[in-house]
């Protein structure tokens, strides 16, 4: 494996940015993150989780479930 970091900066505040990640083998699929909003009243929420490498299935059921959590 072989690891790369990079610090972004210049970003502005709750704006979308797309990306992909080429290599000399290959190109990703186009990926997006959003940055944080600038006002401190906003509501604010994440999720985390790491893979099993096992049991697929109810796995990616998972992450569907949590992708389309948008509010609360």
């Amino acid at each position: 494996m072989n690891n790369q970091f990079l610090r972004l900066t210049g970003l502005q505040p709750n704006t979308s940015y797309y990306f992909v990640i080429k290599d000399s083998n290959s190109t990703s699929r186009r990926l997006w993150f959003k940055t944080l909003p600038n006002v401190p009243t906003e509501r604010l929420a994440f999720v985390s989780g790491g893979d099993s490498r096992n049991n697929r299935t109810p796995l990616q059921d998972g992450n569907l479930l949590v992708s389309n959590w948008n509010s609360f």
